[in-house]
Order: C-alpha cells, then sequence, then structure tokens
C-alpha cells in the first residue's frame, strides 16, 4: 500500500517474504534510522507504533552485533537491513546500499554526501564528556586523540566519513575552550 501511495512499484522485486535484519532499539543506529525513515510516515501512512515509539516491523531480526547484521542481509535474497556507512563499505562485496530520494531524486552514500548531509538518511556522530571529568587525564587524551589528525584518519581507514574540515576546526576549539552545553545547528 506505501508503495501506490507513494508512487513505487513493486518490480523488479520478488513475491518473497521480506526479511529484515537490523540494529536493536539499544542502537543509535536504530534511531537515527526510525527518525528519519519512519517517523514522517507515523501519522500519514498509518503506521503502527509499537509499545509507545515508531519502530520497524515487528517480526524483524534485531542484533548488537554489526557483523551479525551483515550476516543476516547477505544470507537471504529477500533481505533489507541498515548498518552504519562503515560496515557497508567494509562488506560492499555481500551486501549493496540503496539510493534514497529525500524529495530532489535518489542519492547514493558516499563519502561526500554523507559528509554534506546530501545523503538523506545521514547523520553526524557525537561523544559527549561530562563537563566535571573534562580535564581526568584519561578523558582528556582520549578526547584529544579523538579529534587529531591521527585520531581522524584512524575513523576514515575503518569507513567512517570524516567531519568536513570547518566542523572539525569548530569543534577542537570547543574542546580547547572546554565550553559546554553547545548543540549542532543545522
Amino acid at each position: 500500500q506505501l508503495a501506490k501511495k507513494y508512487g513505487g512499484d513493486a518490480a523488479p522485486y520478488p513475491n518473497d517474504p521480506l526479511v529484515v535484519t537490523a540494529p536493536g532499539e539499544e542502537s543509535g543506529t536504530f534511531g537515527s534510522f526510525v527518525e528519519l525513515t519512519l517517523e514522517p510516515f507515523v501519522e500519514d501512512a498509518g503506521i503502527k507504533r509499537y509499545e509507545e515509539e515508531v519502530a520497524p516491523r515487528p517480526d524483524y531480526q534485531a542484533s548488537a552485533n554489526d557483523n551479525v547484521i551483515i550476516e543476516g542481509i547477505s544470507g537471504t535474497p529477500s533481505s533489507l537491513g541498515w548498518v552504519g556507512y562503515a560496515f557497508y563499505v567494509n562488506n560492499q562485496e555481500t551486501v549493496k546500499a540503496l539510493d534514497i530520494d529525500g524529495g530532489d531524486g535518489c542519492v547514493a552514500p558516499t563519502e561526500e554526501t554523507i559528509a554534506s548531509f546530501d545523503y538523506p538518511i545521514s547523520r553526524p556522530l557525537f561523544i559527549y564528556v561530562e563537563a566535571g571529568r573534562a580535564d581526568d587525564a584519561e578523558v582528556e587524551a582520549f578526547v584529544d586523540y579523538y579529534l587529531s589528525d591521527e585520531g581522524i584518519a584512524s575513523a576514515t581507514e575503518v569507513g567512517y566519513v570524516a567531519i568536513p574540515d570547518d566542523d572539525l576546526e569548530a569543534t577542537r576549539s570547543v574542546w580547547e575552550d572546554r565550553t559546554t552545553g553547545t548543540q549542532v545547528e543545522d
């Protein structure tokens, strides 16, 4: 019904049961996916709420392990699932990424479209430092590394998308000044 309502077409997809494997509710990837893809259609399309929250199909297979999700997606021809971009990048030989139409035509997930948020289901990843612990040697060392060129390079080597240079410099400045209560601007 959603396909008809929103202009989709079932061809060339088989008439087989859809097997959905995805992160569990404890995952930020789960929460972001639901917020970005399901929430907008709840009232309009009559998607049912489960346990007061919008959720994917009640029969989906949840896992906290992205490798298990990749196995679930690649193990069934009529499967669908989602993981973070880094897990897709490291498993492109067994899973396929989908282009997403956010209203301006389909956009493929790439480093560029994710960094610019042109890929409609892109999201930033954050760490939060408790203000009272910011000067603890261990915390300081971790955040310093996390925001260093070496730390950014380590993240991109495993498939994460680097923060744009302007945003990185602003983030480093917030950390150096120990500014609290900062928010991301849209």
